[in-house]
């Protein structure tokens, strides 16, 4: 199976048209699959999948055979799946304002906006205190907020990349839903709570590595963690 894969690929890189039709089309399941398990919206999956396949074509040609395909072909829609997971988050935030126009005489104000934009940031912080167990927090606030790679996410949990690729994705969908219920108003309003400035911190931090491009180790990850984030991490 492997071997024939391999040689699909390789005419595939060779430009025959045949080969990247079979080549894709084999792969178009399994990509489904994931974007399934990875928590993508049922009415957003073949999206992913057509737009991953197209991924997937165009950078064939950097595919050096230094690993598994099949590897190589799901790190791609997991790309794909995590970027149609924040777009279709960002749409719930916009059909519920829509909503807020459509119910009302007024627009919305400034301020009814400013505060529909606290109660997620809230509920999204105490969606990952109380949540989340305590693994999946741990790998959330790595990996989501702090935005490790996931070589220093695995060593900082002792894990694999990919268990802590899967833990981020659980996660993320953990908190997903909380916002989405806080945002379609069936969660409880929250008051002012240190948490939410713990995932700024976190956020912040993460930023600050990026625009110096630093790389975390695990140990100075699992620290600023600690840190800048101590009731997230340990929630009472």
């Amino acid at each position: 199976m492997n071997g024939g894969l391999d040689r699909l690929v390789a005419r595939a890189q060779l430009g025959e048209a045949e080969a990247m039709d079979q080549l894709l089309g084999l792969l178009r399941g399994p990509l489904s699959r994931q974007a399934r398990r990875l928590g993508v919206r049922k009415a957003s999956v073949e999206d992913v999948v057509q737009e991953t396949l197209i991924d997937i074509a165009r950078g064939l040609h950097s595919y050096r055979r230094t690993g598994s395909f099949l590897s190589w072909s799901y790190t791609t829609g997991a790309r794909r799946a995590y970027r149609q997971m924040q777009a279709d988050q960002a749409a719930v935030v916009t059909d519920r304002l829509e909503a807020w126009l459509a119910d009302g005489d007024d627009p919305l104000t400034e301020a009814q906006q400013l505060l529909l934009e606290q109660d997620v940031h809230l509920r999204c912080a105490m969606a990952v205190a109380h949540d989340l167990t305590p693994a999946l927090r741990r790998a959330y606030l790595l990996g989501e907020l702090l935005r490790v790679s996931d070589a220093v996410g695995a060593e900082a949990l002792e894990i694999t990349r990919a268990a802590f690729r899967q833990r981020v994705a659980r996660a993320r969908r953990v908190v997903n839903e909380c916002v989405a219920e806080a945002l379609a108003g069936r969660g409880e309003r929250g008051t002012a709570s240190p948490l939410g400035d713990e995932l700024d911190r976190l956020v912040d931090l993460g930023n600050l590595h990026r625009v110096h491009q630093r790389q975390a180790s695990a140990a100075g990850a699992l620290r600023a963690v600690q840190i800048a984030a101590p009731t997230l991490c340990d929630p009472a």
